[in-house]
C-alpha cells in the first residue's frame, strides 16, 4: 500500500514523487544500509520499507531517489531512517532528528508528501513516521525536510520539525501536518 499523497502546492508544480522501480530501490537501499552500518558501527538489523521508495523529480532535470529503512540496533529501540540519493551522493536522516535521545521506537512505514512550507517555491518533503513510546502509546512523528534549490538536496528543517512535535501540534495525518505548518510563525 502506498502511503504517498501526491498533492502539490501551486508554487511547487514542477515537483513530483513516483514509485521507484524494484531494481533501483534495491540499489539505493543497499547503499543506505551500508552507510548506516558504517555510521553506527554496532550490531544491528536493517529492514527496508519496500513500499516507500520514490523518485523525486524537481525543477529542470533534478531528481533524487528516496527510500525508508527500519534500523534496529541491538538492545535499543528501532529507528526509522530516510535515505535520499542524488547524483551519487547519499544522505541518511534519522526520523528522530531533534529527539534523538527519546526512547521511542519506529513502528512502521512512513507517509510522504510534497509541499512548499517555507514559501520559497521549492517543494519541501513532509514525512510522518509511526512511532511507539515506552508506555506503548503510538503517535505519528513528523519530519520536515527543506529542499535546497542552491544545492539540489534536502536538509532537516529542525525548527519546523521541533515546532510540530510539541504535544498539542503533533499531527496524525499529512493533511493535519500541512495545516499545522500554515500556522508556523514567520520571521518578522
Amino acid at each position: 500500500m502506498f502511503l504517498l499523497l501526491a498533492s502539490l502546492c501551486t508554487t511547487a508544480q514542477a515537483a513530483s514523487l513516483s514509485p521507484l522501480a524494484e531494481r533501483e530501490f534495491n540499489a539505493v537501499a543497499l547503499r543506505a544500509e551500508s552507510q548506516v552500518r558504517h555510521e553506527m558501527n554496532q550490531p544491528l538489523q536493517v529492514q527496508f520499507h519496500r513500499d516507500q521508495g520514490f523518485r523525486w523529480r524537481g525543477e529542470g532535470a533534478r531528481s533524487a531517489a528516496i527510500v525508508s529503512l527500519l534500523v534496529m540496533p541491538e538492545g535499543q529501540p528501532a529507528h526509522c531512517v530516510l535515505a535520499v540519493e542524488r547524483e551519487g551522493r547519499l544522505q541518511t536522516l534519522d526520523a528522530l532528528a531533534t529527539d534523538a535521545q527519546q526512547p521511542w521506537s519506529c513502528d512502521g512505514e512512513p507517509a510522504l508528501t510534497l509541499a512548499d512550507v517555507d514559501g520559497d517555491g521549492a517543494p519541501d518533503l513532509l514525512v510522518l513516521y509511526p512511532y511507539r513510546a515506552p508506555s506503548n502509546d503510538t503517535f505519528q512523528l513528523p519530519l520536515v525536510l527543506r529542499h535546497r534549490q542552491d544545492k539540489g538536496d534536502f536538509e532537516l528543517e529542525a525548527e519546523r520539525t521541533r515546532w510540530l512535535r510539541e504535544g498539542h501540534r503533533l499531527p496524525a495525518t499529512l493533511v493535519q501536518m500541512k495545516q499545522a505548518l500554515k500556522a508556523y510563525p514567520r520571521p518578522k
